[in-house]
Order: C-alpha cells, then sequence, then structure tokens
C-alpha cells in the first residue's frame, strides 16, 4: 500500500459550486415556505442550516449566523413570516453574490 495517505471521499466530496447551489437552495425553500406561512418547513430549514454551521473554520461567521437563524425561528413562533423572510432574503443575497465572485476568480 502507497505511503500517501489519500481521502476515500475525495471523489464524492461537493464542489464549491454545488455547495453554493445547495445552500441558495435551501435558503429558497425556507422563503417559500414562508410565504405559505409555514412555519414547520421554515424552521426544519433553518436546522438544516444551522447543522452546516463550521464553527472550527470560522467561529465568528458561525456564532452571527446562528444569531440570525435564531432570530428568524423566534419570528416564526411569533407567525412574523415577513420578517423572517426578510433576513433569509438577505442572507440568501450575499451567498449569492459571494458565489458569483468566487466563480469570477
Amino acid at each position: 500500500m502507497s505511503s500517501q495517505t489519500t481521502n476515500p471521499y475525495a471523489a464524492h466530496s461537493p464542489s464549491k459550486v454545488e455547495v453554493s447551489k445547495d445552500l441558495l437552495c435551501c435558503y429558497q425553500r425556507i422563503m417559500d415556505a414562508c410565504c405559505e406561512h409555514d412555519a414547520d418547513g421554515a424552521e426544519y430549514g433553518i436546522s438544516i442550516l444551522e447543522e452546516s454551521l463550521n464553527y472550527k473554520a470560522n467561529p465568528e461567521l458561525a456564532f452571527y449566523l446562528q444569531r440570525l437563524y435564531t432570530y428568524a425561528k423566534d419570528c416564526l413562533k411569533k407567525e412574523a413570516f415577513d420578517e423572517a423572510c426578510r433576513i433569509m432574503q438577505g442572507l440568501r443575497s450575499v451567498w449569492e453574490r459571494a458565489a458569483l465572485s468566487d466563480s469570477d476568480s
């Protein structure tokens, strides 16, 4: 066996483009759920985003995103769907711009 270490998951690791698409899709589904006043659906989407936070890679960013996700979930509990949607729309927009700037470089 080779002394070189290989990552057995490398062939299955998603590209940045795939991750960006999945992330944007998740935000969109949350926004759609908010428009439909589907608190459970929106909260489920937010829980997926929470689980994807990487505190080791960027603790400060993860902390601030968690605070926004918590606020959005609180809005859902109060049936403030427009506010929760506004938060998700702003975050989706930022991630979309980041994905575009990555593809330009």
